[in-house]
This record gives C-alpha cells, structure tokens and sequence, in this order.
C-alpha cells in the first residue's frame, strides 16, 4: 500500500495540505508530496551514499541505504526525492517513518528556505537556545532532559534535530516535522532566541562556528549544498557573533555541562 501525505510551504512552515490537490495550489506553492510504502526501517539503518544531480532550479537525490552491522551492503530499497515545477517536491521511500526521510526535507529547506538542519537537542528558557551537539550516544538526550530539570520555565523543543533559521537580525530555531511527530514536539513552532549557547559533546570539540559543518545534516553530498550551509553559517556568524558562545564539554558527561551551565 501506498501512503502519500502532502505538505506545502507557508512562512517557514510545512503545512500539511488536502490528499486533493488542486492544479492551482501545485503550481502557486512549494508542494511537498512524500509517498510511503508500508515496510518498517530496519533498526540500524544508515545512508551509504546519496547523490545529489542538480541543474539550475531542478534538482534530484537518490539516497542508498545499508546497515550499521554490515555498511559494505546495501539494501534492495532506494529513498529518491526531486523538485519540478518550479519549486515542487516528490518524495518515494519504501518505509512509512518521517525518519526515513529526514535528508531529503533537509536538502529542501536549505535550498528552497535557506533553513539549516543539524543533528542536535535544543532546549530554549528566556530566549537563550541551549543547542547540545555530538554523534549519537554521545549525550544529548540526556543533556537536554537534565536541563529542563534546572529550569523548570523553559522547555524542550528537539531531541534529535533541530532547524535553525536567520532572518535580518534574528536567529529562530525549530523542531522538524519527522522528529515532531514521532515524539509529540510541537509542530511549525519557531522561537526566536538572542544567546545561544553550543554545547559541544563530541569527543572532537569545536574550535569555532565553522565546525558547525560537520553536525549538519546533508553536509558533504553536493558541492551546491555545501556552498549554502558555509554561506548560511557565515550568515549566522555576522547575525550573531557577539551572543553565540562555544563550550567543549567531556564525551557523555552531563557533570561536566551542568558545570558550564552553573558558571553561567
């Protein structure tokens, strides 16, 4: 059985539209149409590669997975995504999980939106975004829960990922739609924050925001996409140089983020 949910861009917003599209709204809006199959992803699926054939305003991406146990394998099942008409997006994957399809949304808010995507837990108390990064199992989940136990006003708004948008002045995060809606954050919520505070848990620190590259999401796949996250970055460090500081923090160690945050 095929599954097809319909989305449409509206101020930053995916909006989710009527199955019954009509050709004016198709040609007027930024349509996302993701068709989904039945079959569960596997637990332990990784990409192996996805390419990415871009050509002015048309673009195509053609995702291979394979398992973390065997990464020299790759499944049967492909993920494709590609943009016509105008600014449209169609989206196949074989699985029914948003999750699924996390870099194909995230290569098209960046073009389309220039809305950055990394892989991130965010917490937001008194418009200071508390962003912790690192690989996975590397603490941020915890960090982000532990956090919200200290200051009871603010609230988690990401657990996995998180969108951060620049506008004139202003630097607004969010959570994405797929980690939305699988673990019940609010959907098409931005919250506009004046300090950010980027806690690195990676066993590699940061040395500055340009190291924000290799937390984002669809990194590395195209030299197109590239050039609009360093562009996007560069944009975030003029926006808000003086209100983003940086701290290193030790490998699955909340102690150590909970020090950081009490000297603050």
């Amino acid at each position: 059985m095929i599954k097809t949910i319909n989305y449409h861009l509206n101020n930053n917003y995916l909006v989710l539209s009527s199955n019954n599209i009509s050709s004016k709204l198709f040609a007027e809006n930024s349509l996302i149409a993701i068709k989904m199959s039945d079959n569960k992803l596997p637990f332990g699926t990784i990409v192996k590669s996805l390419k990415v054939n871009k050509k002015d305003n048309y673009y195509k991406t053609i995702c291979i997975l394979t398992s973390l146990n065997n990464p020299n394998a790759s499944y049967s099942e492909i993920i494709t995504s590609e943009v016509i008409d105008g600014g449209n997006l169609t989206i196949n994957s074989p699985y029914n999980d948003m999750t699924a399809i996390a870099n194909e949304l995230s290569i098209y808010l960046l073009y389309m939106k220039n809305i950055l995507t990394i892989h991130a837990s965010c917490f937001v108390q008194n418009e200071i975004g508390y962003i912790f990064l690192g690989r996975s199992n590397s603490g941020k989940s915890t960090s982000v829960k532990m956090i919200s136990k200290l200051f009871t006003s603010g609230k988690i708004i990401a657990d996995d990922h998180i969108h951060i948008c620049a506008e004139k002045s202003s630097i607004l995060l969010s959570c994405p739609i797929w980690d939305a809606e699988n673990k019940s954050k609010e959907v098409n919520k931005w919250y506009i924050v004046k300090k950010i505070r980027l806690i690195c848990l990676d066993k590699i620190g940061m040395n500055g925001l340009i190291d924000l590259l290799r937390f984002t999401v669809a990194y590395s796949y195209h030299d197109s996409i590239d050039d609009v996250i360093y562009s996007f970055i560069n944009k975030i460090y003029y926006i808000a140089e003086d209100w983003i500081d940086i701290y290193n923090c030790e490998y699955q160690s909340w102690e150590s983020v909970r020090k950081i945050i009490n000297e603050r």
